[in-house]
């Protein structure tokens, strides 16, 4: 379910970056659709996809062991201290990407066939994708916290409002309100805008979860978050 609704979302952006940028190039702006889009996402994934998954792949053993000895304080320690240290990178990465995106991108891309002009506008892409760094890489560690209680269905809950809905309530106006040759940068930016919407949720979901045992009421589990935990839940519950 969570592959599906990333999957509904990325076909969403598809049509409608590529219908935006047939529609700039009949009015003289080549270059304008899903190329740009995809070349800055990967950029922006980049510090992403080095810094932080190697980061909370190395925590989330540890997390899932202090989670079955009923150690959630330690949870909380080791998801504090992996977004101070993914922090530290990405942060840095994500200012650069908002304020030298567009040079980036003339220095990478503006050779052959790609004009200056076109190499510009996919780093003003990357510039909207750079305000949402920090949010997606705070939302991936979160969800993590999930996953070490072994509960999976919760973050497919939040996946379907920040991935889903905003898909169909912020990226269609995103292309009504923009002119064809900025739709790319559009889409870009609400993408950044659900992430910030998607740590909000998955914040005060994780804090939930962490608070019962916090507060030495651990029997107050629902049956449902039981059911989720297995045995790592009933240890809890015991205590």
């Amino acid at each position: 379910m969570f592959v599906a609704v990333n999957q509904v979302a990325y076909v969403a952006v598809v049509q409608l970056s590529t219908a935006a940028g047939l529609h700039a190039a009949d009015t003289g702006y080549p270059g304008r659709g899903f190329t740009p889009y995809t070349k800055a996402y990967l950029i922006m994934l980049l510090p992403h996809a080095v810094v932080t998954v190697s980061v909370v792949t190395a925590l989330l053993p540890k997390m899932s062991r202090s989670v079955h000895d009923g150690r959630l304080d330690e949870v909380r320690a080791d998801i504090v201290s992996g977004l101070r240290l993914t922090g530290a990178a990405i942060v840095p990465a994500a200012i650069g990407f908002g304020v030298l995106g567009p040079s980036l991108c003339i220095a990478m891309f503006a050779h052959g066939s790609t004009t200056v002009d076109n190499a510009q506008y996919i780093g003003f892409v990357l510039s909207a994708f750079a305000l949402g760094l920090v949010p997606f890489t705070v939302h991936y560690q979160l969800l993590r916290g999930f996953y070490a209680f072994e509960d999976t269905r919760t973050p497919v809950t939040i996946n379907v409002w920040d991935r889903g809905a905003p898909t169909l309530r912020w990226r269609s106006p995103a292309t009504r309100c923009c002119p064809d040759r900025w739709v790319a940068v559009g889409l870009a930016a609400s993408y950044s805008l659900s992430y910030l919407v998607g740590v909000g949720i998955s914040a005060r979901k994780l804090s939930r979860r962490h608070r019962p045992a916090r507060r030495g009421s651990a029997a107050r589990l629902r049956p449902v978050d039981r059911g989720r935990c297995g045995r790592r839940g009933s240890h809890l519950v015991d205590q």
